[in-house]
């Protein structure tokens, strides 16, 4: 989750889309048309099966190359491309989830994307997403999207007990938690989406920099087993055993824990963009118009702290033609594509200029709060086998959350296997 040799292009078409690639201004030339490929194929997931399709016709549109989009589930997509980039199968566009990255360097399958984009065009997107999308100096996808947990809130109760803002510190949402609790405001503070889980990984990535911790140090050793990690961990299952948090959080999906408080039962939850429409939406929700958003909380000395999500595109290594897939990039990153799939598909912008948009944000006012988390916001660590790491992670997560073991054995041995299998 090795390397194939990508055939040269001629020395003009080198030269010229080189060029053209370093501007970061100026499209393909129609006198190329002769080097034009027939095609270019990508895959990507049913959920963004239509956005790329809205981007490949814009593709089409200016440069008259067809994009072959094969749609999965996003549980397929990952094993898909791997077995077309290393089996030989035409593949040019990748679609690379945020903890991708490490695998599809290390196995050769993506390309490092550095020179065709200018230190100008990255300079427009947010760092935090470059940076999760990078292998040390090395960019392997360019992200096309932004995505976080954010902190969502029932202004209504905070108003009822007496709070003029949003907590800041996770110390302080549970305080305001049991007061509310205390007073009959909820049944509950929080539902957290504790699950044996990614969602809960992400949870857990955003508590760790919370606490002051990090998942590695400056020699490459896993220390997310600190004194930081444990509290951050220890918040989680204190918060559960006095029911300040909703002790069922345990078998919650980061999907499932929006339910209690859509239902009115808690105060707070935490969950993906998507969720400020789908909460104020009177279809789904019984809070409908009473929900707020903040950025996700700091603790003690780090003012704030969240998880990065969502993902990017690359080009293969075995791509025929790189510079015509990164021209699809480049639409897909552009100010007024960006524009269209805000208001066509409500996917939060990657540019920094499109969400600092004053038209945008008349219509969208939450997101002058949801652009600013992305200042705090910290990426899962680089793995070249994430998704092993990350199961062997879950599960000792979950020792914990359950009562199985303790927080400081079950950090302790996540740590240890990482050091002794992952480094």
């Amino acid at each position: 989750m090795k390397r194939l040799l990508a055939l040269l292009m001629t020395l003009v078409l080198t030269v010229s889309l080189a060029a053209c690639a370093n501007s970061g201004k100026e499209g393909k030339e129609e006198t190329e048309a002769e080097d034009k490929p027939e095609k270019l194929v990508m895959v990507t997931t049913t959920d963004h099966e239509d956005l790329y399709s809205f981007v490949a016709d814009k593709f089409y549109e200016k440069y008259g190359i067809d994009v072959d989009i094969i749609s999965l589930a996003y549980a397929d997509v990952h094993d898909k491309e791997v077995t077309m980039a290393l089996g030989g199968s035409q593949l040019d566009i990748l679609t690379v989830d945020t903890v991708w990255p490490g695998e599809f360097a290390e196995a050769g399958i993506a390309r490092p994307l550095n020179e065709y984009f200018t230190e100008e065009e990255i300079a427009e997107l947010y760092p935090a997403f470059v940076d999760e999308m990078s292998v040390g100096d090395d960019i392997y996808a360019i992200p096309t999207m932004t995505e976080g947990k954010w902190l969502f809130y029932n202004k209504e109760m905070l108003k009822e007990a007496g709070y003029s803002a949003p907590p800041s510190t996770y110390d302080g949402m549970l305080e305001m938690s049991r007061n509310m609790i205390d007073k009959g405001i909820c049944k509950h503070g929080i539902a957290w989406a504790a699950s044996q889980a990614e969602g809960f990984v992400c949870d857990f990535n955003a508590a760790l920099y919370a606490y002051g911790g990090e998942w590695v140090n400056e020699n490459g050793d896993f220390v997310f087993n600190s004194k930081e990690g444990v509290d951050a961990l220890n918040m989680f299952i204190n918060s559960m055993k006095d029911n300040t948090a909703d002790p069922a959080s345990v078998s919650y999906s980061d999907r499932d824990n929006l339910d209690p408080f859509m239902a009115g039962d808690t105060a707070f939850v935490t969950c993906w963009s998507y969720a400020y429409d789908f909460t104020n939406d009177p279809a789904n929700s019984s809070v409908a118009g009473k929900v707020g958003v903040a950025i996700a909380p700091g603790q003690g000395e780090v003012e704030y702290s969240a998880t990065t999500g969502g993902g990017g595109l690359g080009v293969t290594s075995s791509c025929k033609y790189p510079e015509w897939a990164v021209e699809f990039i480049k639409i897909a990153i552009s100010y007024d594509a960006q524009k269209d799939v805000l208001d066509k598909f409500g996917n939060m912008p990657i540019l920094k200029r499109v969400l600092e948009d004053p038209d945008i944000l008349k219509d969208n006012p939450e997101f002058e709060v949801m652009a600013k988390q992305f200042d705090y916001a910290h990426g899962r660590p680089t793995i070249a086998d994430y998704s092993s790491w990350s199961k062997m992670l879950q599960l000792n997560l979950s020792k914990a959350l359950t009562g199985e073991v303790t927080a400081q054995e079950a950090l302790d041995e996540a740590a240890r296997v990482s050091d002794q299998e992952y480094k």
